[in-house]
């Protein structure tokens, strides 16, 4: 898949003019969403799913936004980064469980960080898309560490990461055919 697909598909999620508020230009947004797209190509060259689910937990994770790129905005109280929200502690050397990485290897907006970072997430959806057949629902709840969704709320974010899969699928589906 290309970059030009992938950053389209981005810029469908979240256009480059939503970053205006967090003060980034729309032309620096789309220049820092190819490095994103590029990163994610490079890692998923396997297909058309594992881009999807790429995309899909960063656009809910982040939101493409600069300043959780960039490592300055973190989740989880400190302990989550990148554009993907890999929880691995709250210092730079903190080590992200399962990858060969450390905090401050997966954040910041060049392309090197970017292609650890969805290094390190596409590990752990990879092992996700195993456990669970592929199955959406299932992926979201393993990469998010979800065992039980009694709380509506946490169900909601779920649904919303499958919507937003399955919407990815069929924009890439049309792609596919042109």
């Amino acid at each position: 898949m290309t970059q030009e697909i992938i950053l389209a598909a981005m810029l469908l999620l979240v256009p480059a003019e939503a970053h205006r508020p967090h003060g980034e230009s729309v032309d620096d947004a789309k220049g820092r969403y190819g490095v994103v797209a590029t990163a994610v190509g490079d890692e998923a060259k396997s297909g058309v799913q594992l881009v999807s689910f790429l995309l899909a937990v960063a656009r809910h994770e982040s939101d493409f936004r600069k300043s959780v790129h960039s490592g300055r905005v973190k989740g989880d109280r400190g302990w989550s980064h990148s554009l993907w929200q890999l929880r691995c502690g709250p210092r730079p050397t903190s080590r992200c469980p399962r990858t060969k990485y450390i905090v401050r290897d997966i954040v910041g907006v060049d392309l090197a960080a970017t292609r650890r970072g969805a290094n390190a997430a596409a590990g752990h959806l990879r092992r996700a898309v195993k456990a669970c057949q592929g199955r959406p629902e299932c992926v979201f709840k393993y990469y998010g560490g979800v065992s039980k969704t009694t709380n509506l709320k946490v169900q909601g974010r779920i649904d919303a990461r499958v919507k937003t899969y399955r919407r990815l699928r069929a924009f890439f589906a049309s792609r596919a055919t042109r």
